[in-house]
């Protein structure tokens, strides 16, 4: 007998004793959510520090008219980078039990963004509803979305493309006088 055949056989047999199946399944559960597509919502003006690019977003999630009350907890208020996706998880339905919801999204490039959303890089608290009120006008864009949220499912919500608000109209020197006649109407 060889004195290499006895080692040979050992290391097979540690070889196949170590072919286990070590896949581990991790069951991956989708949030209750609904998602703003940052790439499509900043489609046409790009997201960055220059002038006419967007920098920086308000949403705001209420329940639809149709869908009878605010319910508790709305409305949902986040910022959002102009890269970032907006996430708005688990909403509460509406006083009627609907999960109907209306979005209105505020946005600013670098110049026009409000001294309370230039957070230094970190993540921006949400002003209240109220704040929004007064910090909605001072947007360089706006536009509003409808989603109706799924339990277990990630929806991205259905959103009008960004419009200049009608302050920024006369200013803008890049919109042609049609395209401001057609925005104020």
């Amino acid at each position: 007998m060889r004195v290499g055949a006895p080692l040979a056989i050992a290391l097979i047999g540690l070889s196949l004793a170590g072919c286990t199946d070590s896949t581990i399944a991790v069951a991956l559960t989708p949030y209750t959510g609904i998602n703003i597509d940052s790439q499509s919502l900043i489609a046409g003006f790009g997201c960055g520090t220059a002038p006419g690019e967007v920098f920086r977003y308000v949403a705001r999630v209420d329940a639809a008219p149709e869908a009878g009350g605010t319910g508790a907890g709305l409305p949902a208020v986040g910022v959002f980078e102009c890269y970032a996706d907006g996430v708005f998880e688990s909403l509460p339905a509406s006083d009627a039990g609907s999960y109907d919801f209306v979005l209105t999204i505020y946005a600013w490039d670098k110049a026009s963004l409000p001294p309370s959303l230039d957070c230094d890089g970190g993540p921006c608290a949400p002003p209240s509803p109220d704040t929004l009120g007064s910090l909605g006008p001072t947007a360089r864009w706006k536009t509003m979305c409808t989603a109706t949220q799924e339990l277990g499912a990630v929806v991205y919500a259905a959103c009008a493309p960004l419009h200049l608000q009608a302050a920024e109209i006369g200013t803008d020197a890049s919109v042609s006088a049609d395209a401001r006649e057609d925005a104020l109407e």
